[in-house]
């Protein structure tokens, strides 16, 4: 069975900062692997790796993470390309359109490098999703699979259930590629 344990995020104040941490650190160890879901629309990833980097060392779980890049619906076209007409979220499909695509990896590119350079971690274990609009799920289910004990992988994997990104097409846009 794959358990999932949330906690208060840190980053919120400088206050609890330690007492976050501190818990994180002592739970972390309790677990088969650390998911971690950052705002991929940010750049400000400058605390975020600073806490990775403690935690990490602290508990030795730098082999068994899960880094999941969420929010990448939420990266804009620069604005001269709006002003143009051309569009960032392709609603009928939805998925991001060939525009929006560039800068989202030129922006998961920057935050990828960020990490792997003061976090040393591998650009593997990064994967990016919007959970709101239900892109790139299963990438998301699959790399955290691949990161789970090889015992709860094989229970997990016959259990594999994403919700189905199709639901929030448009009908056409469904009866094109039915």
């Amino acid at each position: 069975m794959v358990q999932f344990t949330d906690g208060p995020g840190l980053g919120e104040t400088r206050e609890l900062e330690k007492k976050y941490l501190q818990m994180w650190i002592n739970e972390i160890p309790k677990h088969d692997m650390l998911y971690w879901v950052l705002d991929g629309s940010s750049r400000d990833i400058g605390h975020i790796q600073e806490n990775m980097k403690i935690i990490l060392d602290k508990t030795g779980y730098r082999n068994k993470l899960v880094v999941v890049l969420n929010k990448i619906d939420q990266i804009l076209l620069p604005q001269e390309m709006e002003l143009k007409g051309i569009i960032g979220w392709d609603t009928n499909f939805n998925q991001p359109t060939k525009a929006l695509l560039k800068f989202i990896n030129m922006r998961t590119e920057d935050i990828i490098e960020k990490l792997t350079n003061y976090v040393d971690i591998n650009r593997e274990q990064i994967v990016v999703c919007s959970a709101r609009k239900r892109w790139n799920h299963g990438e998301v289910l699959d790399k955290i699979l691949e990161y789970l004990p090889e015992n709860i992988r094989i229970k997990a994997s016959l259990n594999r259930e994403v919700k189905d990104p199709t639901e929030l097409m448009s009908d056409g846009a469904k009866r094109k590629i039915i």
